[in-house]
C-alpha cells in the first residue's frame, strides 16, 4: 500500500498522537507505531520526476521526438 507524498513515518505518528489526543485516548509509543508501520508492509509514495525534451517540427507543428530522463 502506498500513501500520499508529502508524508513520512515521523508526520503519520504526530496526526496519530494528535488523534488520539484530541479523543482523550492513549496511543502506543513511537517505537510500537514504527513496527506495526513496516510490518503492515507499508510505504510512501514518491513519484519520479521526469524531464522530457518535445523537438516539434516548425512547419506542420507535429511533434517529431520525445526524449524522456529520469531525474
Amino acid at each position: 500500500m502506498y500513501l500520499e507524498p508529502g508524508l513520512s513515518l515521523s508526520r503519520t505518528y504526530d496526526l496519530y498522537k494528535m488523534e488520539a489526543d484530541k479523543q482523550k485516548r492513549s496511543c502506543v509509543g513511537r517505537n510500537v507505531s514504527d513496527a506495526v508501520f513496516h510490518e503492515l508492509d507499508l510505504a510512501f509514495y514518491n513519484p519520479r520526476r521526469i524531464n522530457a525534451t518535445f523537438v516539434w517540427d516548425s512547419k506542420s507543428t507535429k511533434l517529431i521526438k520525445w526524449i524522456t530522463r529520469n531525474i
